[in-house]
């Protein structure tokens, strides 16, 4: 390799050749045989290496922004905050559901911005550290992963070490972390590692350069990401108020229907689909009563309205998504005691 401009040496592959001459006059004979030198890489050095989104992590931001996603992640960061924070929702940069892993890679490189390859310093103790975010502090997965040709490490899923010959091998680390509350996180990676010359530990130092799509890095040296909920269980729908305890005939009796994921991770905002449902009688003779569904912005919650038509005892059936609620539902029985004038 070209030597750097200061002199010294990139990591690589060398030959080294020696000329001799016997006094300052003389002319340089050169050193009948060529030494074979490597130069591998230094310590890591977290201001030359540099971190993105796996692959997977943006592929799947992409695919979940649809106009419900971004409404629901605005209203659920707004919450948050108790305040308008559109201005810094970044869905450019990165994201998950929760639960699932939302993958950062670390390109780690030297002083001397080598790509990192182990073959000095046997490894790097990294750390993680929470700025912003609901409670749930999520214990990061770390993997260290082959890096391409290239020195980059690769994003994507599966990917398998540079096969040129002669190549040197480098690393990097993939980080997953799986948040099961839903919200916007700042995070900030720290590197730790030997000193250049004199093996003493450094301190923790973070990653500040981010190959990231549209996204920020606070001067604090924070990279932000939201985790917004997963697909509906109707395990977790709560259905509540005064139309499922008693209501009027011909007159129009409401209830709410609120929905949640798996970890009770409450959708704020529609969730592109609506409700269908019917309250049906227990005197089979009694046609069953349709449910009207609308999403209350208020209440975070999907309105529903019917109109009983005859006294009696109903139980509301309802589906979400195509999935009925079950029966066990607290609430979810309604029973019909005031007949009005017909």
């Amino acid at each position: 390799p070209e030597l750097a401009g200061d002199g010294s040496s990139p990591a690589g592959d060398y030959e080294l050749y020696i000329y001799i001459r016997a006094d300052a006059s003389s002319q340089a004979e050169l050193f009948p045989t060529a030494f074979d030198v490597l130069v591998v890489a230094n310590f890591s050095n977290a201001e030359m290496s540099y971190i993105e989104f796996s692959a997977a992590t943006e592929q799947a931001s992409d695919a979940k922004k649809t106009p419900e996603f971004i409404e629901n992640v605005l209203t659920a960061v707004n919450a948050q905050f108790a305040q308008d924070k559109s201005d810094i929702i970044m869905f450019e940069a990165g994201g998950g559901a929760a639960g699932e892993a939302i993958d950062i890679v670390l390109t780690l490189k030297d002083t001397f911005d080598n790509f990192q390859d182990y073959r000095v310093t046997p490894f790097d103790a990294l750390s993680f550290e929470y700025a912003l975010g609901p409670t749930d502090t999520s214990v990061p997965e770390y993997t260290r992963v082959a890096c391409g040709c290239d020195g980059a490490c690769d994003r994507s899923a599966g990917a398998t070490a540079c096969a040129l010959p002669n190549h040197i091998p480098t690393f990097g680390f993939s980080i997953a972390v799986r948040p099961t509350i839903a919200g916007l996180y700042n995070i900030k990676i720290l590197l730790q590692d030997y000193a250049v010359w004199d093996w003493e530990l450094t301190e923790e130092a973070a990653f500040k350069t981010v190959n990231v799509r549209d996204a920020t890095y606070s001067p604090e040296n924070f990279l932000e990401f939201w985790v917004f909920p997963s697909e509906v269980d109707v395990t977790k729908a709560s259905v509540y108020q005064d139309g499922l305890e008693e209501g009027q005939v011909g007159v129009p009796a409401n209830f709410l229907v609120a929905i949640s994921d798996r970890y009770d991770n409450r959708f704020l905002a529609y969730p592109g689909f609506t409700p269908v449902g019917w309250m049906n009688a227990t005197d089979p003779a009694v046609e069953s009563v349709p449910i009207q569904f609308v999403w209350d912005t208020d209440a975070d919650a999907f309105l529903a309205s019917y109109v009983p038509v005859r006294s009696g005892e109903y139980t509301a059936n309802i589906e979400l998504d195509g999935v009925t609620i079950p029966l066990s539902q607290q609430g979810y029985s309604a029973t019909l005691v005031r007949a009005g004038p017909v």
